[in-house]
């Protein structure tokens, strides 16, 4: 049974989950295909196949998601806030490997949020003018000016992907009551 489903993860088909009664049950669609739950055990646990959540969970917590599949599963970026679940479009942003959602992009200190923004308002502003000039030692020095713009938008992505990862104050119980004032 192993090796059947095996075969059908490296063919890319996903595997589906849903919790019944305190119990989980899988299965394959098209053709449908019941998977005990000893096997999806037995094959996380081996690392015979890296079977990963597509991140479709229902409350967002972690191991409940309901569609299953290989590495290359999820077509999705996740952020990079590790308490967070949100994901983006990898075909929305092709180059990238990793994004920050909204919401943990507004929950960041005011000073990391300014500083992003004016760094993408330079550069796409230095771009907009390359794109207009006819001087080509204007252009080049121009393209330099928005390689440190870029440059400075690595380092404050950095700092905040370091702030997020490590935060002052861990996350949890004193943090909040201390937040609603108690």
């Amino acid at each position: 049974m192993i090796e059947a489903v095996l075969t059908r993860l490296r063919a890319g088909e996903r595997l589906h989950q849903q919790i019944v009664d305190g119990r989980r049950q899988w299965w394959f669609d098209e053709p449908f295909e019941d998977v005990p739950d000893a096997v999806v055990v037995r094959i996380r646990a081996t690392g015979e196949f890296a079977l990963k959540e597509a991140g479709d969970s229902l409350f967002g917590l972690p191991e409940n998601s309901q569609t299953w599949g290989g590495v290359d599963v999820s077509d999705r970026i996740p952020c990079i806030n590790p308490r967070c679940r949100r994901t983006a479009a990898q075909d929305k942003f092709p180059d990238s490997h990793e994004i920050i959602c909204g919401k943990c992009f507004r929950a960041l200190p005011a000073a990391f949020r300014a500083e992003h923004r004016r760094c993408w308002r330079e550069i796409n502003k230095l771009e907009r003018r390359i794109l207009r000039t006819a001087d080509p030692l204007k252009a080049q020095r121009m393209r330099d000016i928005c390689n440190e713009w870029v440059d400075r938008l690595n380092v404050g992505w950095a700092e905040i992907r370091q702030s997020i990862e490590q935060p002052d104050k861990p996350a949890g119980l004193e943090t909040f009551l201390e937040e609603i004032g108690l």
